[in-house]
């Protein structure tokens, strides 16, 4: 009797179990990317099913939050994108100036994509103003005898390969003002 009560409570159990995974899926988050899921989770797997009332609740509170955290995503998104094309409309002729000074100082691209590491090692793409040549890489390693940093980071006071209007950008700050406008996903 006990044997088969059990059977009908895992079956139920089973499905929750593949709907969630498959939830967790579909919000963009990992078991090791979300501390919250993987603690829920674990509280879960560790019940054994000794009372069915604290099981639902316990399945009805991790349902909650999956389903909260798939809303949130998506609205931070949308919000994202919202702000992302005002801000594009109200800082276009203030990127036109910026554009139009480094095209004057330099060849080259005016934006610049470069590859950083995120949230969880996840890389993204940061979109900034050029600020350096558009030989700045290969003229690195003759400038290794002057570097100020550990190994793992290259920086010189007055590095030669910086433009005029890169000093500039880079003084008030500006050179990184893309990235959120233009990635649309918000600062990070």
């Amino acid at each position: 009797m006990i044997a088969a009560l059990h059977a009908v409570l895992l079956i139920p159990l089973g499905i929750f179990a593949m709907m969630v995974g498959y939830l967790l899926l579909l919000s963009n988050s990992s078991m090791h990317e979300d501390e919250e899921a993987a603690r829920m989770l674990e509280i879960f797997s560790d019940r054994r099913f000794k009372r069915t009332r604290a099981n639902q609740r316990l399945r009805l509170r991790l349902l909650a939050w999956v389903i909260r955290t798939k809303v949130r995503t998506n609205i931070k998104r949308i919000l994202d994108v919202i702000l992302g094309s005002i801000g594009l409309i109200v800082l276009s002729p203030f990127f036109l100036l910026i554009a139009i000074a480094i095209k004057l100082d330099s060849p080259g691209l005016v934006i610049i994509k470069q590859e950083r590491i995120g949230k969880w090692g996840k890389p993204f793409d940061c979109y900034k103003f050029r600020s350096m040549y558009v030989d700045a890489e290969a003229r690195k390693p003759e400038l290794m005898e002057e570097n100020e940093a550990d190994e793992v980071v290259f920086k010189i006071k007055n590095d030669p390969r910086i433009t005029r209007a890169g000093r500039l950008i880079r003084k008030a700050s500006i050179d990184e003002l893309p990235q959120p406008v233009l990635s649309g996903k918000g600062a990070y």
